[in-house]
Protein backbone atom coordinates (compact mmCIF):
# COMPACT_ATOMS: atom_id res chain seq x y z
CA UNK A 1 0.00 0.00 0.00
CA UNK A 2 0.98 3.51 -0.68
CA UNK A 3 0.47 6.69 1.97
CA UNK A 4 -0.37 9.61 0.30
CA UNK A 5 -0.46 12.98 2.34
CA UNK A 6 0.42 10.56 5.28
CA UNK A 7 3.82 10.71 4.11
CA UNK A 8 4.63 13.75 2.52
CA UNK A 9 6.83 16.48 4.12
CA UNK A 10 3.75 19.21 3.75
CA UNK A 11 1.88 17.02 6.30
CA UNK A 12 4.65 15.49 8.44
CA UNK A 13 6.21 18.80 9.03
CA UNK A 14 4.37 22.54 8.82
CA UNK A 15 5.69 24.27 10.81
CA UNK A 16 9.77 24.05 10.91
CA UNK A 17 10.67 21.66 13.72
CA UNK A 18 7.13 20.62 14.64
CA UNK A 19 7.17 16.60 13.28
CA UNK A 20 4.40 15.27 13.48
CA UNK A 21 4.55 11.02 12.10
CA UNK A 22 1.02 9.94 14.13
CA UNK A 23 -0.91 9.59 10.60
CA UNK A 24 1.66 7.69 9.23
CA UNK A 25 2.76 5.76 11.81
CA UNK A 26 -0.63 4.67 12.21
CA UNK A 27 -0.84 3.81 8.28
CA UNK A 28 2.45 1.63 9.07
CA UNK A 29 0.74 -0.41 12.19
CA UNK A 30 -2.51 -1.15 10.26
CA UNK A 31 -0.60 -2.60 7.44
CA UNK A 32 2.12 -4.58 9.78
CA UNK A 33 -0.58 -6.22 11.77
CA UNK A 34 -1.97 -6.97 8.28
CA UNK A 35 0.69 -8.30 6.73
CA UNK A 36 0.39 -5.79 4.23
CA UNK A 37 3.86 -4.34 2.34
CA UNK A 38 4.22 -0.67 2.37
CA UNK A 39 5.85 1.52 0.21
CA UNK A 40 7.32 5.27 1.53
CA UNK A 41 5.59 7.88 -0.21
CA UNK A 42 6.40 10.87 -0.58
CA UNK A 43 10.10 12.33 0.51
CA UNK A 44 9.61 15.61 -1.38
CA UNK A 45 6.53 16.82 -2.99
CA UNK A 46 7.56 19.32 -5.46
CA UNK A 47 4.41 20.60 -6.19
CA UNK A 48 5.07 24.23 -5.69
CA UNK A 49 1.72 25.05 -4.09
CA UNK A 50 2.10 22.40 -1.59
CA UNK A 51 5.37 23.22 -0.54
CA UNK A 52 5.44 24.69 2.90
CA UNK A 53 5.99 28.53 3.24
CA UNK A 54 9.03 28.26 5.99
CA UNK A 55 10.83 25.64 3.22
CA UNK A 56 10.10 28.55 0.39
CA UNK A 57 11.84 30.66 2.61
CA UNK A 58 15.26 29.21 3.16
CA UNK A 59 18.57 30.64 1.54
CA UNK A 60 20.33 28.00 -0.40
CA UNK A 61 22.50 26.63 2.76
CA UNK A 62 19.49 26.47 5.38
CA UNK A 63 17.53 24.44 2.60
CA UNK A 64 20.19 21.71 1.88
CA UNK A 65 20.76 20.95 5.96
CA UNK A 66 16.66 21.29 5.70
CA UNK A 67 16.32 18.25 2.71
CA UNK A 68 19.17 16.61 4.43
CA UNK A 69 17.20 16.49 7.80
CA UNK A 70 13.99 15.46 6.47
CA UNK A 71 15.41 12.79 4.81
CA UNK A 72 17.46 11.48 7.70
CA UNK A 73 13.88 11.90 9.74
CA UNK A 74 11.91 10.05 7.27
CA UNK A 75 14.08 7.10 6.16
CA UNK A 76 15.74 6.65 9.44
CA UNK A 77 12.13 6.59 11.01
CA UNK A 78 10.94 3.95 8.62
CA UNK A 79 14.14 2.03 7.97
CA UNK A 80 13.29 -1.76 7.43
CA UNK A 81 9.30 -0.82 7.36
CA UNK A 82 8.81 0.28 4.06
CA UNK A 83 10.07 -1.84 0.86
CA UNK A 84 11.18 1.42 -1.14
CA UNK A 85 10.33 5.27 -1.25
CA UNK A 86 9.20 7.31 -4.07
CA UNK A 87 11.77 10.57 -3.42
Amino acid sequence: TVPEDQGKWYHNEPNKGDENYEAMDAMYAFCAERDITMRGHSIFWAVEKMVQEWVKALDDAALRKALERRIASVVGRYAGKVVHWDV
